[in-house]
């Protein structure tokens, strides 16, 4: 039976520094996000997958407006119970459960490619890919990124251990990377959007420098469904205050 990958997307948890209107705009300009870059990404995977939306039930009513038309995302607001009923029944089936955020990327290979690593162990429980990209949608620039423990985490695990509730991804970004075996690829594995009303992914984050090479930025441009790169003409409007 094939590898099942479970990505769970945190939608509107708040954090404890997030003081953001969660709201109908809110909702409307992450759906938008997601249903432009994240969602065609992962439809275009090669291994079965399905996206657990992490939601506040306080915000039901809000999420019943978003136009769910795709039967492998759904709304998730206790993962504990998620993650049993997935579980039970099937013990011996192998999972991967995934991190990733609302405005980020796959390329078409990855999923597939974390499916198959085999480094993981006791000791380092997770895989985190440190090969990406970012894409400036407004200028539609790409750049690359370096992250020194990029948000990208997968552990591989059973259905035995699924029946006992959501497994843990390793929490803060200094304990994910010191339980994470590390992956890297030739051409970047994901890529972040990069837009106004991001937390930490905004246009001037500091992760995001310079520019890819011309092969490397028109085949992520084709691996990732994005604009060819703008003429010389339009970069200048763009840049242009």
């Amino acid at each position: 039976m094939d590898t099942q990958h479970i990505l769970r997307i945190r939608w509107d948890i708040p954090f404890t520094s997030w003081p953001v209107d969660r709201g109908r705009a809110f909702q409307k300009y992450r759906w938008r996000l997601f249903t432009r870059f994240t969602l065609p990404s992962l439809q275009r995977q090669r291994v079965p997958w399905q996206v657990w939306l992490w939601a506040d039930p306080m915000l039901r009513a809000l999420h019943e407006e978003l136009p769910l038309y795709d039967p492998r995302v759904r709304f998730v607001y206790d993962l504990d119970h998620a993650a049993r009923s997935t579980g039970e029944g099937q013990a011996a089936r192998s999972f991967v459960i995934g991190r990733i955020d609302s405005d980020d990327m796959l390329a078409p290979e990855t999923l597939e490619l974390v499916g198959q690593s085999r480094d993981n162990d006791e000791a380092r429980p997770l895989l985190q890919l440190f090969s990406g990209c970012a894409y400036d949608e407004r200028r539609n620039r790409l750049s690359p990124w370096s992250n020194p423990s990029p948000a990208f985490v997968f552990r591989p695990t059973k259905g035995a251990e699924l029946a006992g509730g959501f497994p843990s991804l390793g929490g803060k970004h200094s304990h994910v990377h010191a339980e994470s075996v590390h992956l890297t690829t030739p051409a970047p594995a994901f890529c972040v959007v990069l837009h106004r009303r991001n937390l930490s992914n905004t246009p001037q984050a500091e992760y995001a420098k310079g520019r890819l090479s011309q092969r490397l930025d028109s085949d992520a441009r084709a691996r990732f469904g994005l604009p060819k790169r703008s003429s010389l003409l339009r970069r200048l409007v763009h840049a242009w205050p």
